[in-house]
């Protein structure tokens, strides 16, 4: 049966891989702080730091918002990532490493992509740990937001400052977050 559509599944997988190939993606590389207790947090972390890798993949441009008066121009991306924190609690070095996938829109001001942007995701987290400085976490699995705005330097690279969450969401409780802000290099291929 398998040796029946053998060619079939090796065309639909040549052309998955030639639609990925010729896709808009990027390579992000961030650095950051944790945050201290301003916003969601319920405890402070900003003697921690944070690095970032992730994978992005621009799924389409959604122009139909204009049908509905906003101005601009918005895109669809899908992003997985894994973000290493680490720092100190009463002398100990702690860590966490998180895993994460979520979709993003990105909006530019201008009718075409141009220089400024933000953009938005929400999808799900998973973290190492459970513990980390004085927060705990009730599960390990959690949403994970981020806020952002950037500058798109040419159609090769962007730089963006991006606000990070992660919660339950008071799926559980306590919901204490965890947040950090970093600094992003996006490099497109």
């Amino acid at each position: 049966m398998i040796k029946k559509y053998s060619k079939t599944i090796a065309i639909l997988a040549l052309l998955l891989l030639t639609s990925i190939a010729n896709a808009e993606q990027a390579l992000i590389v961030g650095i950051g702080k944790g945050m201290d207790n301003t916003l969601i947090q319920s405890h402070p972390i900003s003697n921690v730091e944070q690095t970032e890798l992730s994978w992005a993949y621009k799924l389409e441009d959604v122009d139909e918002l204009a049908e509905w008066g906003l101005i601009g121009h918005f895109e669809w991306w899908f992003q997985a990532g894994y973000a290493h924190l680490s720092g100190a609690h009463f002398g100990d070095k702690v860590t966490n490493h998180i895993a994460q996938i979520k979709p993003i829109l990105r909006w530019y001001p201008n009718a075409k992509a141009g220089q400024l942007f933000y953009e938005a995701g929400v999808g799900v987290a998973y973290l190492s740990k459970k513990d980390f400085k004085q927060i705990h976490m009730p599960t390990t699995l959690n949403f994970a937001l981020h806020a952002a705005a950037g500058w798109k330097f040419s159609d090769l690279m962007s730089l963006s400052l991006r606000y990070s969450h992660f919660s339950n969401g008071y799926i559980n409780t306590p919901n204490p977050g965890l947040d950090y802000m970093s600094l992003n290099l996006h490099w497109a291929f």
